[in-house]
C-alpha cells in the first residue's frame, strides 16, 4: 500500500496511558525473544581487533601483500603461489577479493543516511524557480487568447 514498509506495522492510538502500556508491552516482547545463545560466537570489540590484527600479521597473508605489490601480479597469480604445493604457506588462507565475490550487495540492503544538509540539497534541486526572462533557455509560451494582456491589433 502507498505509505507503507515491508516489515513496518502502524499502531494508532488515542490515549497517552494506552500508548505507554502498548510501548512497554512491546519491549517486553523484544526483550523476551533476546536468546543469548544466539549470540555466543560473537566478539567484542577489542577481541574482533585482536582477531583482525593476527589475521594481518599472519605469514601468508603477508606474502600475500608482498606479492600483490609486485607489478603485473594479480590476486589469481598471488594465490596461485600460496596455493602452490611445494610452498609452505596456509592452503587454507582465501584472499579478500575471493571473499568479495560472493558479496552482492543490492540498493534494498544498503544503509542509506541521510542529514538535513541532503534533505535540504534535494528540496533545492526540486524546487528551482525557473529563469528570468531573456537569461538564456526557450522562450515562455504565449498567453492563451482571451487570457488578459495587451488586445490584439484591429483587423483592416
Amino acid at each position: 500500500e502507498h505509505g507503507r514498509f515491508r516489515g513496518v506495522e502502524l499502531v494508532c492510538t488515542k490515549f497517552k496511558d494506552r500508548t505507554i502500556q502498548f510501548l512497554i508491552y512491546q519491549m517486553e516482547l523484544l526483550q523476551n525473544s533476546f536468546d543469548p545463545k544466539d549470540f555466543a560466537g560473537m566478539k567484542t570489540m577489542q577481541q574482533f581487533t585482536d582477531h583482525i590484527r593476527e589475521k594481518m600479521n599472519d605469514p601468508t597473508f603477508q606474502k600475500y601483500l608482498e606479492l600483490r605489490n609486485q607489478p603485473r601480479i594479480g590476486d589469481k597469480k598471488a594465490m596461485k603461489v600460496i596455493r602452490d604445493p611445494n610452498e609452505d604457506w596456509d592452503k587454507s588462507f582465501v584472499s579478500p577479493s575471493e571473499k568479495n565475490e560472493d558479496i552482492k550487495s543490492t540498493l534494498e540492503d544498503r544503509p542509506t543516511f541521510w542529514s538535513r544538509s541532503s534533505a535540504r540539497r534535494q528540496e533545492d534541486a526540486a524546487v528551482q524557480p525557473p529563469p528570468p526572462p531573456g537569461a538564456g533557455g526557450p522562450p515562455p509560451p504565449p498567453p492563451p487568447a482571451g487570457a488578459g494582456g495587451p488586445p490584439p491589433p484591429p483587423a483592416a
